[in-house]
């Protein structure tokens, strides 16, 4: 799964588990359900200035559209179609490096 995919599919993830319809999400962030499709599919690229108010609107960090997901228990972290199990012990270490890499792209890339 290619970052543009891996992207769409994390917005798609955020936006759903927050209720919203695409239609919803569009118009928090002043553009078409349309372009929330496309971009949700893979087929648009989205701009910085997009993702961060995308980001606003799911109430998430732009780093969490491209980091794996954490789950607890025996957590699993997922990216893209690979699928690896960790133990919780680790949940802790992955988390910190999650969090390394929001405030890298939040001093880099926004």
């Amino acid at each position: 799964m290619d970052n543009q995919r891996l992207i769409g599919s994390r917005i798609k993830q955020f936006r759903k588990k927050k209720g919203l319809s695409q239609t919803d999400l569009g118009s928090i962030i002043n553009t078409s359900a349309m372009q929330v499709s496309y971009i949700e599919n893979g087929e648009r690229h989205a701009t910085d200035e997009v993702l961060g108010k995308m980001a606003s609107a799911l109430g998430v960090n732009v780093g969490d559209f491209l980091v794996p997901i954490v789950t607890t228990k025996m957590s699993t972290i997922t990216y893209g179609r690979m699928t690896s199990d960790i133990s919780v012990e680790q949940k802790s270490d992955v988390e910190n490096s999650l969090s390394a890499f929001d405030d890298y792209v939040r001093r880099n890339v926004i």
